[in-house]
């Protein structure tokens, strides 16, 4: 993901606070938002027992000590606002067995579109692939309160994300944005568009190969 700094360091060292004083955490994930300069973070417990007898006040500490840790390497100033969320493991697998079993699609877990964009990223895959970029998957999220749209694009390896210059993600990411346009989704029901991009090797490395958490 594109961010103009990186909390991986805060988020192992919130971990292995909150973990110190007594609370299971099993993940942390976070999405910063360029267009508004919004982090949310959200906080995974294993179990929904473990996450239930985290108590509102403990909630208020824990952000707390989030947006201390982000001030003390002096990136707070890159994020307006931030959003905490608290689950836990086994409801975010629960709510993804639901899916699977009505036959949706897991990345539609927290997506509501008011249009289909699934002509849209294939055709967008098929045109970069086409031009020579081996486009392994595409996600995309839809905020419908701010009309806000993440693009997601994955490579299979890191070396092929690394090769795939500054100046070629700017004419995807223009491929991209005319095929909105032309399908007349922009403006009708978008009006702001993000790009990240990342590997599956990365999403595999770091997030167990779970797609959910790597866009979360």
């Amino acid at each position: 993901m594109n961010k103009e700094f990186n909390v991986n360091a805060v988020n192992e060292e919130f971990k292995k606070i909150l973990i110190e004083e007594g609370f299971s955490v099993f993940k942390i994930a976070d999405i910063y938002n360029k267009i508004n300069k919004s982090l949310l973070i959200y906080v995974f417990f294993l179990t929904d027992f473990e996450l239930n007898r985290f108590l509102e006040e403990q909630k208020v500490h824990a952000e707390e000590l989030y947006n201390d840790l982000l001030k003390k390497i002096n990136i707070s100033f890159e994020v307006k606002k931030g959003y905490f969320y608290f689950k836990s493991d086994e409801g975010a697998k629960r709510e993804v067995q639901a899916l699977n079993r009505s036959g949706r699609r897991a990345k539609d877990l927290s997506v509501k579109k008011d249009y289909d964009s699934v002509e849209i990223n294939n055709a967008f895959k098929n045109i970069l692939n086409e031009e020579g970029a081996s486009v392994y998957k595409i996600i995309d999220l839809y905020a419908q309160f701010n009309k806000s749209l993440l693009i997601y694009i994955y490579f299979l390896t890191d070396l092929e994300l690394n090769r795939f210059s500054d100046e070629q993600r700017n004419h995807a990411e223009k491929i991209y944005i005319d095929l909105l346009k032309n399908n007349n989704i922009i403006p009708t029901f978008i009006e702001q568009t993000e790009f990240h991009w990342d590997s599956d090797e990365n999403v595999q490395k770091n997030y167990g190969g779970n797609y959910f958490y790597a866009t979360r």
